[in-house]
């Protein structure tokens, strides 16, 4: 019984310190995640939820330590808790696209870039729950902004999540139909085929 006990109590170290391992560190106030391979960055408030930052005039007088970063994969980043992003003049969907309005401290006007994926959205912080706050239709964003958004650069924003681009099958490609076809070697006078010349007919094989 003594050796089954330490077994079982050995099973539950080792599950407990895997557990710990899984789990995402704690982030200081101020702290900035980086998502591998792109442009985007995540800031910890005083809870250690990240902060998606979308310019820097929203990121104008938070508390960011930018000495203590660290690039992280998607699967990393998607284990912190992540919440409402940082945003200077919210997101504006115009159609079906939908746009980062990108306003740093030295433009005299935003910029409007396209976000490439609701994969994207869903990472910046946006769900079901904050979607009404911060993405506004062009009439609503105008009126809230009163800018004219038709006269705002436009470009794409750097992809967060890569989606895969499904790859087109091609249409597979029919056959066309043939015939065969015979034909005497030499003609009789009266429409048949001259048996003396062997092989009196000749086929082969034509498309309809």
């Amino acid at each position: 019984m003594p050796g089954i006990r330490r077994f079982t109590a050995l099973a539950v170290a080792l599950v407990a310190l895997s557990l710990t391992a899984a789990a995402p560190k704690s982030l200081a106030p101020g702290s900035v995640i980086g998502l591998a391979g792109t442009p985007h960055l995540w800031i910890a408030d005083s809870a250690g939820v990240l902060h998606w930052g979308g310019d820097t005039c929203a990121l104008a007088g938070k508390r960011i330590n930018w000495s203590d970063r660290r690039d992280v994969s998607l699967a990393e980043l998607q284990a912190f808790p992540i919440g409402d992003p940082w945003l200077s003049a919210g997101l504006l969907k115009d159609g079906d696209p939908i746009y980062l309005v990108k306003w740093e401290t030295e433009w005299p006007q935003p910029q409007l870039l396209h976000i490439q994926s609701i994969k994207d959205v869903e990472l910046f912080g946006i769900d079901g729950s904050n979607y009404g706050n911060f993405v506004l239709d062009k009439a609503t964003w105008e009126a809230r902004y009163h800018l004219d958004a038709d006269s705002l650069q436009r470009s794409a924003l750097a992809a967060a999540v890569v989606v895969a681009t499904p790859t087109a099958v091609p249409a597979p490609t029919a056959t066309p139909a043939r015939e065969r076809v015979c034909v005497c070697r030499r003609t009789r006078l009266d429409g048949g085929c001259d048996q003396r010349f062997r092989p009196a007919v000749t086929c082969y094989w034509r498309d309809r």
